[in-house]
């Protein structure tokens, strides 16, 4: 799931820098980013994870882990592309292989684990 939604943020960046592209590459990343963002959580609720936690408990976890993602997805093309001038390919593909290594570790140890949902009563 993690690869599709990741393959779904790189289009969708691409597709929104390129239909506005009077909007700065920082706002084509947030938006790709929320779209891929609410794909990701039902999907590793759902598949993934297969976890029966409560939303109420997952998905606070969930936009925590997110906002860490979108803030280094929204930072590289911001310095990277705007600031330095390098191509948007350059902090997209980063973003494609680094956001997706700290999502999972932190989605299996905080957000969808099961021995944790049984200790805090909310699952």
């Amino acid at each position: 799931m993690g690869l599709s939604a990741t393959v779904l943020y790189v289009i969708l960046a691409f597709s929104f820098a390129r239909a506005f592209d009077q909007w700065p590459s920082a706002a084509s990343a947030f938006g790709a980013y929320l779209v891929a963002g609410l794909f990701s959580y039902l999907a590793h609720k759902l598949f993934t994870f297969a976890s029966e936690g409560s939303h109420g408990r997952e998905a606070p976890r969930f936009m925590l882990v997110s906002a860490a993602g979108f803030g280094l997805a929204a930072l590289l093309p911001f310095v990277l592309h705007d600031m330095m001038g390098l191509s948007l390919a350059i902090p997209v593909l980063l973003t494609a292989v680094l956001v997706p290594m700290m999502n999972f570790v932190a989605l299996r140890w905080f957000v969808f684990d099961r021995a944790a949902a049984g200790r805090d009563g909310l699952s």
